[in-house]
């Protein structure tokens, strides 16, 4: 039994289930097969530790995507027969409760503490634990048995793109034109001449063909690749987009790059923040230096900002400081303040390390592994 202090599914919660299956050894991995895993496209699905769990050579997985968005309409628990009961349940019984209470005229009637288990257990009973019920919420979810009906869903309909329809217009002229060629079907071709040219020009279009569909397999890896670089945060719709729904060694490399961004542009923030820290403390010294024997209201006015500016915090709310009296009184307040501490950078961990390791282990030869898995999925 897992849980979080949020309440909800982490990507290190992930993988505490999965490193738990693999003690149970519930997918013996004989003959080089891997576990199939199918997900929601929750965002836990795409943060790192999830992502290198699945994709290390000791303990691969092949997980995919099922829905990219409406992910709520996937997830059991939600169903009104488990969630939409458990809180209808809920309510009557803490009514219940406190109705009992006051009918013993018990002075406080309110629900304590220790009370609340109780109450859940109740309610807990007349929700998620009617299996019957349950399993209409299962089949309702298309998760058992498993379809695609889903889709169908307006919400996640709605995200479908042009280009779906376009291909889908292309095949119903496919159709159409395959109910058309059935009268050329019935000429023959078998022998003579007509058997001859016939073969020749099947020979070099299928050659034509197999070299166009290289081609534009070619550009949609590239595009897919492009759309995964050039986009701020990787989610399930995003790595749909690029026509994936495997979470494989691209994806993680996706992330991990994306997180060796954050972490530059966290480090060049905090050395802005050090160097204007450094410049305001130099000032500080100087100002400090030439005003210790005198009284604050003989200092100039650079002294006393030089002198503010290195105590004051961002979480002060002072009004812009003109006049000198005004200046004086919050220095007064602020004078006594220890030195602002920044926050430390914090440098690259052995995880990180391990993570690039891990996809220089996985990346190699993924290629034709990856081909395989596509065409199982198709």
């Amino acid at each position: 039994m897992s849980n979080t202090d949020s309440g909800s599914i982490t990507s290190e919660l992930l993988v505490s289930f999965l490193k738990k299956m693999e003690e149970l050894d519930l997918f013996p991995r004989t003959d080089g097969l891997k576990p199939f895993l199918l997900l929601d496209g929750h965002g836990s699905r795409l943060e790192l530790p999830f992502l290198q769990y699945i994709n290390s050579p000791n303990h691969e997985w092949v997980v995919c995507i099922g829905v990219p968005y409406g992910t709520s309409y996937w997830q059991v628990g939600d169903s009104s027969e488990q969630n939409g009961s458990y809180k209808m349940a809920l309510t009557r019984c803490k009514k219940e409760l406190v109705m009992k209470k006051q009918r013993h005229c018990f002075k406080n009637p309110r629900i304590e503490t220790y009370e609340i288990a109780m109450i859940v257990n109740e309610a807990w009973k007349k929700s998620f634990a009617r299996i019957e019920f349950n399993k209409d919420a299962i089949a309702a979810r298309r998760w058992y048995p498993l379809t695609r009906n889903l889709l169908d869903h307006p919400e996640i309909s709605a995200t479908k793109e042009n280009e779906c329809k376009e291909i889908e217009e292309m095949d119903t002229g496919s159709s159409r034109g395959a109910s058309n060629r059935s009268t050329a079907a019935t000429l023959n071709f078998n022998n003579g001449i007509a058997n001859t040219l016939m073969v020749d020009i099947l020979q070099n279009i299928d050659r034509e063909a197999v070299h166009q569909q290289i081609r534009m397999n070619q550009q949609k890896g590239q595009q897919a690749l492009n759309t995964l670089a050039e986009s701020k945060k990787l989610t399930a719709g995003l790595v749909f987009k690029s026509g994936k729904a495997w979470l494989g060694p691209n994806v993680l490399h996706e992330q991990m790059e994306r997180k060796r961004k954050k972490k530059g542009k966290e480090k060049e923030k905090s050395d802005k923040q050090k160097r204007e820290q450094e410049k305001r403390k130099q000032a500080y010294e100087k100002a400090c230096s030439k005003c210790t024997n005198l009284a604050p209201s003989q200092w100039s006015v650079a002294q006393r900002q030089a002198m503010i500016n290195y105590k004051i915090r961002k979480t002060d709310k002072w009004p812009q400081l003109k006049m000198r009296a005004q200046m004086i009184e919050v220095w007064e307040k602020i004078k006594m303040r220890p030195d602002e501490e920044l926050p430390q950078q914090r440098t690259e961990s052995d995880e990180n390390v391990a993570s690039a390791a891990l996809l220089a282990l996985v990346g190699g030869d993924k290629e034709e592994e990856e081909d395989d898995i596509e065409q199982l999925l198709v």
